[in-house]
């Protein structure tokens, strides 16, 4: 009896450590730069920065036409973190993103829906901000 009430005492010991690892964010305290164009018609480039902080997300460019910071829902594997969140705009409609990190590098998608429900997907790549910011100055310098 002594040895199963160890077992389940390690077990519970386990399970805890595993839930506990499984909830440390990746992504909180980085920020993204990122490049997006409609994923159908092409078009224009636009640039923008994503900053995940205290399980928050908030979009630079989004954020000065009222979009309010979101939740984010992260998934991570050994050497990615798959997410996704929805920014919400009173005025404006939502952005859903759906992406990836893996390493410096951020891909994935935004969904935008206009207040009249029409939505236009567009595609987005990019990489962490202080990676972003060194490439940057390293082709000013060239």
């Amino acid at each position: 009896m002594k040895y199963i009430s160890t077992l389940f005492v390690m077990i519970a010991l386990f399970s805890v450590g595993t839930v506990n690892a499984q909830s440390a964010s990746k992504l909180n305290g980085t920020s993204y730069t990122f490049v997006m164009k409609d994923a159908v018609n092409g078009g224009e480039e636009t640039f923008d920065q994503i900053t995940f902080e205290n399980n928050q997300v908030s979009s630079q460019s989004f954020s000065k036409t009222g979009f309010t910071s979101g939740k984010f829902i992260e998934k991570n594997g050994v050497n990615t973190s798959n997410f996704e969140f929805t920014l919400t705009s009173p005025t404006e409609g939502t952005r859903l993103y759906r992406g990836k990190v893996e390493g410096n590098n951020i891909d994935g998608m935004i969904i935008i829906t206009n207040k009249s429900g029409q939505q236009v997907t567009y595609a987005l790549r990019g990489m962490n901000t202080a990676e972003w910011n060194r490439t940057q100055e390293m082709k000013k310098a060239k």
